[in-house]
């Protein structure tokens, strides 16, 4: 469910939840760390640098790196399309549940 919503644009990260309301896209900032970035999909998967989301981050990497040891060295754009397209069940089942908890952050802000 979490893939699916994320890959819709169907989900709570400041990029849709400033649409929503009104915002201006330039000023739809993630409120999770402390980048003055814009909170899209990209920022959370890639460059946000909030403690708990990194861990995560990092955790789903290690994952991803049993299965794709080249997934580190892609540029972001190919590693959102791995993310969003893997067919290997127990990766998509972790990327789902990494999905799942940034979401879930992100409904607490």
């Amino acid at each position: 469910v979490s893939i699916c919503k994320f890959r819709t644009s169907s989900h709570n990260l400041p990029i849709e939840v400033g649409r929503y309301n009104g915002l201006e896209q330039n000023k739809r900032f993630c409120k999770m760390c402390t980048q003055n970035d814009i909170g899209t999909e990209l920022h959370v998967l890639f460059k946000c640098n909030n403690v708990k989301i990194v861990s995560l981050r990092r955790k789903l990497y290690e994952e991803i790196e049993n299965v794709c040891n080249q997934f580190l060295k892609l540029a972001n754009e190919s590693k959102l399309w791995y993310v969003l397209s893997c067919c290997d069940k127990d990766i998509t089942n972790k990327i789902g549940v990494f999905l799942s908890e940034v979401l879930n952050l992100h409904k607490n802000d």
